[in-house]
């Protein structure tokens, strides 16, 4: 599967187009720039009247990675299911729900790291624009730490679950 600006691949693929709904069955994965998704199931709506990307379902054990632009580490969110929606076929809201996770590298406008964000909540929301997050807001009972860059250990960079699969991307 894929579109000028993200591609996918699983085990098996079922399409039906009388409703513009593609499952991703079986170690699903979707790339879109320097970024990924995977869970159990991923579902991906098309609009049927203007053919164009609609809404993103990744249902159980989502788990979101992007590499950080700037620096050498990857921003990541996981939650038990994401759901996101498309504008002009980019994905532009996500939002995971259930037993959220993220770890964001933050910057000021020097571009220099100001400190990694560590936190949990009940839900994530993300905006995002030209495939990179503008936007993370945490929703009930939200608990975070920002860390200094040498101050956040490295065995805790990487959510329980991260797997980078960047090397099976379609190019």
């Amino acid at each position: 599967f894929r579109t000028p600006d993200m591609s996918a691949k699983a085990d098996s693929l079922h399409l039906d187009q009388k409703i513009g709904l593609t499952q991703l069955i079986g170690n699903p994965v979707v790339f879109r720039s320097e970024s990924q998704l995977t869970g159990k199931l991923i579902h991906i709506l098309n609009d049927i009247q203007t053919e164009k990307l609609d809404s993103l379902k990744v249902l159980t054990d989502a788990f979101m990675i992007e590499r950080d632009t700037l620096g050498t580490g990857y921003n990541q969110a996981k939650g038990i299911n994401l759901y996101g929606k498309f504008k002009e076929n980019k994905i532009s809201k996500i939002d995971l729900v259930q037993n959220a996770e993220m770890i964001y590298y933050l910057y000021n406008e020097d571009d220099e790291l100001a400190g990694i964000d560590k936190g949990i909540c009940s839900k994530i929301h993300l905006e995002l624009e030209e495939n990179k997050i503008t936007t993370a807001t945490r929703f009930t009972n939200p608990e975070a730490m920002t860390y200094p860059d040498n101050e956040f250990p490295e065995n805790i960079r990487k959510l329980k679950g991260f797997n980078l699969r960047m090397d099976e991307k379609i190019n």
